[in-house]
């Protein structure tokens, strides 16, 4: 698989292709990325999704292979990366561009990935903080526990 993660050094860092657990965590900025964010417990794990991945092994290699995010990615990262039957999930980010057929950069694996993700989380919440690409041109999302429930952080950059 191309499209892989890596465990992000810092939770409140987490860059693309990354994934942390902690009490809080906050992702680096997104300019076109969707994040998923899963509580279990008194813990956070977030994962940076991008819309075509490289592999994180060869990503100073030239022309390192690209893999667009598609239903398998999903499939890994609710059956790997997330904890096992989490108390709630989030997904924030740019998510209708995701799920757009509108969207150029949106190709149809892309689509069915955002579908299946969605799909197969349970008690899930989405987070559109804004609606198209022209609100904001880049975003900055966090989450941390408040009262059982997960909190969303968002900055948005124009």
């Amino acid at each position: 698989m191309t499209y892989n993660f890596i465990k992000a050094k810092n939770p409140n860092n987490i860059k693309e292709q990354q994934f942390a657990t902690a009490n809080e965590i906050k992702f680096s900025t997104f300019t076109s990325c969707v994040g998923v964010i899963a509580k279990k417990g008194d813990l956070l794990t977030g994962v940076h999704l991008v819309k075509f991945g490289v592999d994180v092994y060869l990503q100073n290699a030239i022309n390192p292979p690209t893999e667009a995010f598609s239903a398998n990615t999903a499939a890994y990262i609710t059956t790997v990366l997330l904890p096992q039957n989490p108390d709630a999930i989030a997904i924030v980010g740019f998510i209708k561009e995701w799920e757009s057929t509108n969207d150029m950069i949106s190709t149809a694996d892309i689509r069915a990935g955002i579908q299946k993700l969605t799909g197969e989380c349970k008690q899930l919440k989405k987070y559109q903080t804004h609606n198209t690409h022209g609100d904001y041109y880049s975003s900055v999302y966090g989450a941390k526990i408040v009262n059982g429930e997960i909190v969303i952080a968002f900055e948005g950059f124009e």
